[in-house]
């Protein structure tokens, strides 16, 4: 059959496939009105939800089509392949259950995305595998309903025609998903097992956060089954990379995603009213990084919990509890009562019920008491006995009170700040923290004067968030905090190990997912130095790291000089990225003779790539500052563009002046790097070395870097074209 009649059959059976949709929906819409029954409302809700797929799927119900067939004897005896189709979500014949399109997250669709052809693997349920021979595959490039063309991949002619066109459009002002392009490598992190911790270290471009979002598609695509396996949150560096990868959850089916930055999350579950503050200033950057270690690491964990161990063991008094002769309750029986019987609650609340018990003790013996007493009022009186009633109950309950009060209570942040304050135990995780011996005594006094100086009201750092949350559980509990089947953080390798640890409180499932880049570790006094510091400690159960090579966003000679950029890091351990094989115009290097030059290029850069049809473009300078006054220069110079900051929660696309810090995990089709000097990214510091790469590897098709001052020696031999200014 010739290509011109494969593509009228094709067409055919895609005009088929959207009549039967759009039949499906008229029925649908039929059925749907008002109701005030309860449970013909939540029939009626369901089908809202599957009303809203097909109407998703109407135009492009679907995007690829396998040929295979299953490794059994009696398809061997007939070898005609079977044939499906894979969309973003499953079709039925209603009338026949016959699939019509097959959800790509169905165990069948792993023919399209594993990259074998032979004996390829389907999970089905009990845990039973199948092992299939796909003959070909076939990807649709379907635009408003209409097939263009298709591209046909098998085990002698592979290729991925779809993922290279996908590579070249340009324009997008947000994150969208990839089930059309899912690689293998990315297909098996995605259908990785739930009950685990899975560290996914990824290079720039690699797509770490796509897979996550797609992860959590499956799972609830998986589980949708199990209503314990229903709730998921999004951890995110920061609220403009939330508002980014907005829409992706959504076009996937999956709604009610809970997303925030670490420290939204904790202050959202943390009782109590807290005002978020910056670090103490300090002396030396130094004591600025141990500052921040020595409240979010592991052993900090571990010296908390040796010291709620001693708080707890003297917070019983060390008598009994004595009413009379008759009521007392021994040392022994109180202290049974605390550590075994209540042992299964944090020690506040069981600080709680042991008032409570004693309470009840104490107004038991008042009742026999009154009692007895009753019994005597016609020999001593009744005002005599009533008297006699009013002083016991009076005593017993004072005697009550002032027992309960010799129960140790504790003030959460009072405790805390005594507790991390403390030179002792300030030096005690230093020395954990392997710093060397000769230092620590100084190194402590400075951190300990830098906490007091920081101790404000209720006002705390984000760096205070974790130890504080950890305490709370401890004494207090969450009781009232969600839990979560399946918990993704992104840019995980910015957050502290005890801050990771402690996401484990919110788990219900045993369930997460860690993505980042050790190379994109950006803040110098905190985050991970390597994976190995949380995969044996931080978490409980499973915990596998796996590695992602491949880059898929940036061309060949963007990734050049990216790869240039990150030898120089001192990491042993460090992963070059290797580029998809898209190739595009070698990056650019503009030198002027000063900043109003600079500027001048840099609008006339920013006309000539509109002019090309890039429509996303960013222009990055090293902070905040340095950005506002790009803004406002490039508004003076008529240029309209978008400061993006911390405050910022928003991104509309078109040009935008960032820092490199909030340029983390965005992409843009152009990037124009501002002045990266020798001062602003030193050669022989490991965090401007990381703060480089990241600017780079945001660009998809276009880079340029303009200067006046004399550049990083970091870029010094990159595969750069050089234009110099003058006059």
């Amino acid at each position: 059959m010739s290509e011109q009649d494969e593509l009228s059959l094709e067409r055919e059976h895609l005009a088929s496939i959207q009549a039967h949709i759009a039949q499906d929906i008229e029925h649908m819409r039929s059925h749907i009105h008002p109701t005030e029954d309860y449970a013909e409302a939540v029939i009626q809700s369901r089908q809202l939800g599957e009303l809203e797929q097909l109407e998703k799927s109407h135009l492009h119900p679907y995007f690829a089509r396998v040929s295979f067939t299953e490794q059994t004897e009696y398809a061997r005896a007939n070898p005609l392949p079977e044939v499906a189709y894979i969309g973003r979500f499953g079709l039925f014949d209603r009338t026949t259950l016959t699939p019509l399109v097959l959800d790509w997250r169905s165990p069948m669709a792993n023919l399209y995305y594993d990259d074998a052809f032979r004996s390829v693997p389907v999970q089905v349920d009990g845990g039973h595998q199948l092992q299939f021979d796909v003959a070909q595959k076939r990807q649709f490039e379907i635009e408003r309903g209409a097939l263009q063309r298709y591209f046909d991949s098998t085990s002698a002619v592979r290729t991925d025609q779809l993922l290279l066109s996908r590579l070249e459009e340009r324009g997008e002002q947000k994150l969208r998903d990839i089930v059309e392009t899912i690689q293998a490598e990315q297909n098996r992190i995605i259908r990785a097992p739930a009950r685990q911790v899975l560290v996914v270290q990824g290079v720039a471009g690699s797509g770490k956060t796509t897979i996550a979002l797609h992860r959590l598609s499956y799972l609830a695509y998986h589980h949708r089954d199990q209503r314990s396996f229903a709730n998921f949150l999004i951890l995110a560096p920061n609220r403009l990379f939330i508002d980014y990868i907005a829409d992706v959850l959504p076009d996937l089916g999956v709604e009610g995603v809970r997303q925030h930055t670490f420290a939204d999350f904790v202050l959202s579950v943390l009782p109590g009213k807290w005002r978020l503050a910056k670090n103490p200033p300090v002396g030396d950057d130094t004591t600025a990084m141990w500052l921040a270690k020595v409240r979010t690491s592991l052993s900090t964990k571990d010296m908390l919990d040796a010291i709620i161990e001693q708080y707890v063991l003297h917070m019983l008094p060390e008598r009994d509890f004595v009413l009379d002769s008759g009521f007392t309750m021994s040392h022994a029986e109180v202290a049974k009562k605390f550590f075994e019987d209540y042992r299964h609650y944090p020690f506040m609340t069981r600080r709680k019920r042991l008032v409570k018990a004693l309470t009840q003790f104490t107004e038991d013996a008042i009742q026999a008491r009154v009692a007895q007493i009753d019994r005597l009022a016609k020999r001593i009186g009744y005002a005599v006995a009533e008297e006699r009633q009013e002083k016991l109950t009076t005593r017993y309950r004072e005697l009550c009170t002032k027992y309960c009060k010799q129960i140790r209570s504790v003030d959460l942040l009072e405790l805390y700040r005594r507790v991390i304050g403390h030179e002792k135990n300030i030096t005690w995780v230093l020395k954990r923290l392997a710093v060397p011996v000769a230092d620590i005594p100084q190194l402590a006094t400075n951190i300990a004067l830098a906490l007091r100086s920081g101790q404000k009201g209720r006002a705390i750092t984000e760096e205070d968030l974790a130890p504080l949350l950890y305490l709370q559980a401890r004494l207090f509990g969450l009781d009232k905090a969600p839990k979560f089947s399946h918990i993704v953080v992104d840019e995980a390798q910015d957050l502290a190990p005890l801050q990771l640890s402690v996401l484990t409180l919110f788990m219900n499932q045993s369930s997460m997912s860690l993505f980042g880049d050790m190379a994109q570790t950006i803040y110098p006094h905190k985050g991970l130095t390597s994976w190995e510091e949380i995969l044996d400690a931080a978490f409980d159960g499973p915990c596998e790291l796996t590695v992602l090579h491949q880059s898929y966003r940036s061309t060949v000679e963007i990734m050049d000089v990216a790869n240039h950029v990150i030898k120089h890091w001192s990491y042993d351990r460090k992963t070059l990225a290797v580029p998809v094989l898209r190739h595009g115009p070698v990056p650019k290097q503009i030198m002027t003779e000063d900043r109003e030059k600079a500027l001048a290029e840099l609008t006339v850069e920013i006309a000539r790539y509109q002019a090309q049809g890039l429509i996303n473009i960013a222009v990055i300078d090293k902070t905040t500052s340095d950005c506002e006054h790009l803004a406002q220069d490039l508004l003076q110079a008529g240029v309209a563009s978008t400061l993006l900051s911390e405050s910022s929660q928003r991104y509309a696309g078109g040009v935008s002046v960032l820092s490199v810090q909030q340029s983390k995990g965005m992409e843009f089709d152009a990037v124009i790097l501002i002045d990266p000097t020798a001062a602003k990214y030193e050669a022989q510091s490991d965090t401007d070395m990381k703060l480089l790469y990241v600017a780079i590897t945001r660009a998809l098709h276009r880079l340029c870097v303009i200067h006046w001052q004399p550049l990083t020696p970091l870029l010094y031999g990159a595969p750069i074209t050089m234009t110099a200014i003058e006059g």
